[in-house]
């Protein structure tokens, strides 16, 4: 740097030999800068790319538990309902309820006396085969 009273040249150097001897690390700085920028752009769309795919990702895995949401909610109402239905005896006054029970209970006590007639009946016959053998056939 020159003092007052200096003269330029007083040392022997050339001023311009050395602005450029100054210029040559700025402008390596500024590439360096550019470059910079350049990859930082680069990082900056690929970035942008990562976060769209991420949203789109969020957005469908969003509606997917929607759905399954809306579905369990189905199913606990359908389940309340049935279990509503069968808390109201409404069904057990129905005719139809009533006949198939009546019919039940009918067609149970027909088999009970089929079943008795039968083992009266083995006796029986168990009785007149030990009747023939006695006598001698």
């Amino acid at each position: 740097m020159i003092k007052p009273g200096d003269s330029p040249t007083s040392k022997g150097t050339c001023i311009t030999a050395e602005m450029r001897k100054d210029r040559t690390p700025l402008e390596a700085m500024k590439r360096r800068a550019q470059e910079a920028e350049g990859e930082l752009s680069i990082m900056k769309g690929i970035e942008t790319n990562r976060v769209k795919e991420a949203q789109a990702r969020s957005n469908q895995l969003q509606d997917e538990l929607d759905r399954i949401k809306k579905e369990n909610n189905d199913l606990y109402n359908k389940i309340a309902d049935l279990t509503e239905s069968l808390k109201s005896k409404d069904y057990f006054e129905k005719p139809d309820y009533k006949f198939l029970v009546d019919e039940n209970h009918r067609l149970e006590q027909q088999y009970l006396e089929v079943m008795a007639d039968n083992k009266k009946l083995a006796a029986q016959i168990e009785n007149k085969i030990d009747l023939m053998r006695k006598s001698g056939m």
